[in-house]
C-alpha cells in the first residue's frame, strides 16, 4: 500500500511515515511489543494487542507464533478447540473476507461459540479490531488484533492497515526470517 492509495490528509501521511518507521526498527519481540505500546497505541488507542505470525499452506494458515501485548497468554490458550487449533470467529471472518473486522461484546452474533464469548469476558475485553496481511509469495501471514479500542478506531480501516498490519508484517519477517528492511 502506498501513501497515494490512502485517501487522507497530509497530517495522517506524516503520522503514518513516523509510526511505520518505529515498526521498521523492530528486530525483536520486545521491540515489536514496545512499538505496539508506544507509537501504535498513541495513534490507535487500545489496551491490549495480539500479533500472530503464520505460514500459508494449501489448506489454510498455520499460526506459528503469538505475541500478546498487555494481555495474558491465557487469552490465546482459551481459544484452543478440541482439535488443538485456535478457534476464533473473528479471525475466521477476516480470513473469509480479508477485510478489517470490528467486534463488540454487546453485538456478538448469537451463533458465536459460548466458550469464545466466555474467554473474551473472562479477560475483561469489550471490543476489538483485527486486520491481517498475507503474502503468498513468501507463504507468510500476520494478524494484528487490538482490544478495548477507542470508538474512533472502529472507523480507521485505512489507518489501521497502514499503521498496524503492514508494519507488523514487515517486523515479523525480520524477527522470524532474519530479513532486513
Amino acid at each position: 500500500m502506498t501513501f497515494q492509495q490512502i485517501h487522507c490528509d497530509d497530517s495522517l501521511r506524516i503520522g503514518i511515515a513516523q509510526h511505520t518507521s518505529h515498526a521498521s526498527e523492530a528486530e525483536s519481540h520486545s521491540q515489536l511489543a514496545a512499538w505496539v505500546r508506544g507509537p501504535l497505541r498513541e495513534r490507535l488507542p487500545h489496551q491490549h494487542a495480539v500479533l500472530e505470525f503464520g505460514r500459508v499452506h494449501p489448506l489454510g494458515i498455520a499460526l506459528e507464533e503469538t505475541l500478546c501485548v498487555d494481555l495474558p497468554d491465557s487469552y490465546i490458550a482459551g481459544l484452543g478447540n478440541d482439535a488443538g487449533c485456535m478457534d476464533s470467529p473473528v479471525l475466521s471472518r477476516w480470513l473469509a473476507t480479508r477485510e478489517l473486522q470490528y467486534f463488540d461484546l454487546e453485538a456478538i452474533p448469537a451463533d458465536t461459540h459460548k466458550s469464545w464469548v466466555a474467554n473474551f469476558r473472562h479477560h475483561r475485553l469489550k471490543n476489538g479490531v483485527i486486520d491481517g496481511h498475507l503474502d503468498i509469495s513468501s507463504s507468510t501471514a500476520v494478524f494484528l488484533t487490538l482490544f478495548n479500542v477507542s470508538a474512533n478506531v472502529k472507523h480507521s480501516k485505512a489507518e489501521l492497515r497502514a499503521l498496524g498490519a503492514r508494519p507488523a508484517y514487515e517486523a515479523w519477517l525480520r524477527i522470524k526470517l532474519g530479513r532486513r528492511g
